[in-house]
């Protein structure tokens, strides 16, 4: 987490699943004067946050269904997915990138990118994002970021399960 912190300069969070719902379980704050943090133990809306759907998009099909069923698809801004279609075929463009992405989707003017941290299996355990003012992490920087995300948070997994 200090790797990506000291790369990008942003909150970078470490997040797990709770009864599908996404909990911030570690952060470091933003380098900026200005920055996006939240109180540790937080939960976020799976279907909104980048960590949240980077864990949901990996999950063994039926734990996914099961999430599916108690995550209510609530509009916080005009980009927040409000049907489980969209969703579903979000989750698909994240595995297939290999992570996430908020659009403004939680809070306006906030855009984060998360990875998750897999299992042997295959499974997500945790998720590493970074989060701040979408006018430091502009769309242009999606892919980049996102590979880079994805990289570390593969380095993780692998310190965790080590």
């Amino acid at each position: 987490m200090r790797r990506i912190l000291e790369q990008t300069s942003e909150t970078t969070q470490l997040c797990v699943l709770a009864d599908a719902r996404c909990v911030i379980i570690e952060q470091l704050p933003s380098l900026h004067p200005f920055k996006y943090v939240v109180d540790l133990g937080c939960h976020a809306p799976t279907h909104c946050c980048a960590p949240g759907k980077a864990m949901l998009a990996f999950l063994p099909p039926k734990k996914l269904e099961a999430a599916l069923d108690k995550i209510q698809l609530h509009a916080f801004t005009r980009n927040s997915i409000q049907s489980k279609e969209r969703l579903l075929a979000e989750l698909e463009e994240v595995r297939s990138l290999g992570f996430a992405v908020d659009r403004a989707e939680h809070f306006e003017g906030i855009h984060c990118l998360a990875a998750p941290l897999l299992n042997p299996h295959g499974e997500p355990f945790a998720a590493i994002t970074i989060a701040g003012p979408s006018s430091r992490i502009p769309e242009s920087t999606f892919l980049s970021w996102g590979g880079f995300i994805r990289e570390h948070a593969s380095e993780a997994a692998l310190q965790f399960l080590a």
